[in-house]
């Protein structure tokens, strides 16, 4: 299965998940958003999209042509499986909106989320990579479990 690890940071924290993520799953690759181009989607089973959140709830400046791409594209996202790892804080009313509004995007291409959305919270002293690798397996066995019943 073609997996990908979807990458926006300001600071280089989403960055430090996805490289956890990415030690735990055999054969994923990061893709940063940075300069990124929304068509590498295309070819993919299966996603998972880690992405800060900057400013007043926006997606990090280098990963905004991305989404500005996705959000404008006609791509067709039906057969792509995909889950969410946000980071924000909740001393913040838009905690985790960087990633929430990637959610969307993909959910209107046609994409399909399997689980929730984890929110990494960096007021909770919690380190977002130990959080990531708990959420993952649980993530990985719902997306197994799809893949078996679409069989």
């Amino acid at each position: 299965m073609k997996l990908l690890i979807l990458v926006g940071t300001m600071t280089g924290t989403a960055e430090m998940v996805a490289d956890e993520l990415a030690a735990a799953l055999d054969g994923a690759e990061i893709v940063a958003m940075d300069g990124g181009d929304p068509a590498v989607l295309e070819g993919a089973e299966a996603c998972i999209l880690c992405t800060s959140t900057y400013g007043d709830g926006e997606v990090p400046d280098g990963a905004r042509p991305f989404y500005d791409t996705l959000r404008a594209s006609a791509l067709d996202l039906s057969g792509l499986r995909y889950g969410v790892i946000a980071l924000g804080d909740s001393s913040y009313e838009t905690f985790c909106e960087g990633g929430k509004l990637f959610d969307k995007a993909l959910a209107v291409r046609g994409a399909r989320r399997i689980g929730e959305v984890l929110c990494c919270d960096a007021s909770s002293g919690d380190m977002p990579e130990e959080k990531a690798r708990e959420w993952l397996e649980d993530w990985r066995d719902a997306l197994t479990a799809e893949a078996g019943a679409t069989a």
